[in-house]
């Protein structure tokens, strides 16, 4: 093994570790564990983590729980839940089937006896995977605002606070169909800040009016009309949250710090940013170059999550991928250096890539064989990092990992 490849096998080898020490089953029956629920349960589990977190649930609870709803994304791969509805529904788009899992929600929370426990385990994706919506919206509405919102370029919590204020149950509205039973939610945070009202759009918390404040003059009409349709979000003095117990489980520092323990033991002098990776994520891709350049020989962790402006026909490939296609450009000069960047839910935008890990040597030897009308450069610019990669190696495979904090970018210059 030369030395760039042992580089890449390290870095992902430190990636996974990250992943696994924010898995959803190990995370939820350690707090179960630690904290035992008393009578019968009902559970909720909404997200890309949902199976993992309802199966470590069910290790620790066992049979007190009596009634069970599982929605996770399409094509999921899930542990076997016998006793528990599993359904899935779309992600990153809404489709038909997060409008079903929706209803099904709502008859299960009206139909759950007052004297069991809710247990509701939430983990990122919850905001396109279940929603109600006012009877007069459509769900061709909804499709709408969500890919205009995908293409956008905003923030991911300008994007919630929009998804909040059309909804009835986003924005704490769900807290109101708790009947006062006792409620426990445990999440996965995937948010800067780990602000529970911004995990899923908030079905449970109340609105932040400082973070969920939206420019509805930018707002294209359609999304105006839905804002004007929803109900009222409750007020943080509401009883209805009276009876709710929360949690942060996992979340994206835990990861982090997973991270430099294994980048320790792979023996390499790791150096942990505190800040959180957001906006465009070709400006992010430079920046972290530069960074790399500067402080050589230290391996680099990064967390956060950053957006792709979407050219009017984009190509494949995801926030990771167009990071690090932008700083390996930035990089090109640089004699040795390693760049991972993924999603530690496995997913990297539409393709069934986690993100990608890339050198200096693969680099270079993708610009030799690039004919000259298809340069890096280009591939970037149509937001289809993910055709570069998927021709000339550095994907990274992980499938559903049963985890979701926002992603890691690990880099190293040497």
């Amino acid at each position: 093994m030369n030395i760039n490849s042992s580089h890449r096998s390290a870095c992902i080898s430190i990636f996974k570790d990250a992943v696994r020490f924010v898995h959803g089953a190990h995370c939820s029956a350690t707090y179960l564990r630690k904290h035992p629920v008393i009578g019968e349960v009902c559970v909720v589990a909404i997200g890309k983590a949902a199976c993992d977190m309802a199966s470590g649930a069910r290790s620790v609870l066992g049979e007190k729980i009596r009634h069970g709803l599982i929605v996770t994304k399409h094509g999921g791969r899930y542990p076997a839940l016998p006793g528990l509805d599993v359904m899935e529904a779309g992600h990153p788009l809404p489709d038909r089937q997060s409008l079903e899992a929706g209803r099904r929600l709502l008859n299960l929370l009206r139909d759950a006896p007052l004297t069991t426990t809710l247990l509701f385990l939430i983990s990122g994706g919850a905001s396109a995977l279940v929603e109600v919506l006012p009877e007069s919206s459509a769900l061709a509405e909804l499709e709408q605002l969500n890919a205009w919102l995908l293409q956008s370029g905003l923030p991911i919590a300008q994007i919630n606070a929009i998804r909040k204020r059309v909804s009835c149950i986003k924005g704490g509205r769900l807290a109101q169909q708790l009947g006062g039973r006792k409620t426990i939610v445990l999440l996965l945070s995937d948010v800067q800040g780990d602000d529970p009202a911004v995990i899923g759009s908030g079905l449970l918390f109340p609105s932040n009016a400082a973070s969920d404040s939206i420019q509805e003059e930018a707002l294209p009409g359609f999304a105006k009309r839905m804002l004007l349709l929803a109900p009222p979000m409750p007020g943080r003095d509401d009883p209805c949250f009276r009876n709710i117990k929360w949690k942060i489980i996992a979340n994206l520092r835990q990861a982090v710090r997973a991270a430099n323990r294994s980048a320790v033991r792979h023996g390499y002098e790791p150096l942990i940013h505190d800040e959180y990776l957001q906006g465009d994520a070709v400006a992010c891709g430079e920046r972290i170059a530069q960074i790399m350049q500067e402080h050589p020989g230290k391996l680099h962790i990064w967390g956060g999550e950053t957006t792709v402006t979407l050219p009017e026909n984009p190509g494949k490939g995801g926030r990771c991928q167009s990071l690090a296609l932008s700083a390996a450009l930035a990089l090109q000069n640089e004699k040795n250096w390693c760049l991972l960047a993924a999603g530690t839910d496995g997913n990297d935008g539409m393709m069934d890539a986690a993100g990608v890990c890339i050198d200096s040597e693969s680099f270079k030897q993708a610009r030799k064989h690039l004919a000259a009308e298809s340069a890096p450069e280009d591939f970037l610019r149509r937001a289809d990092a993910g055709s570069f990669f998927e021709a000339w190696g550095g994907l990274i495979n992980t499938g559903p990992t049963g985890a979701n904090v926002a992603d890691l970018v690990l880099g190293f210059t040497y």
